[in-house]
């Protein structure tokens, strides 16, 4: 039993037909993939949550990368 696979190149594609065949032969598998991605989206909504509570992150989800405003250095070195 073979799966078939169709991506945007040869080893995606191959990753892509590795994956049927798991699904195919384990079924279990098709499960714990799902599990993983149910874990993976409640992940990434608490760090959502948390950038946008500290004020890194807007409610459109753009990123604030600008850094803060540092204190001025004083960058005078006396040669004496």
């Amino acid at each position: 039993i073979y799966g078939t696979g169709i991506g945007r190149n040869k080893r995606t594609a191959k990753l892509n037909a590795t994956e049927e065949s798991l699904v195919i032969l384990v079924p279990q598998y098709k499960k714990l993939q799902e599990q993983q991605q149910q874990q993976q989206q409640q992940q990434q909504a608490i760090n959502r949550d948390i950038l946008i509570a500290d004020g890194s992150m807007d409610e459109e989800g753009c990123i604030d990368d600008e850094e803060p405003p540092s204190s001025v250095h004083n960058n005078n070195h006396n040669n004496n």
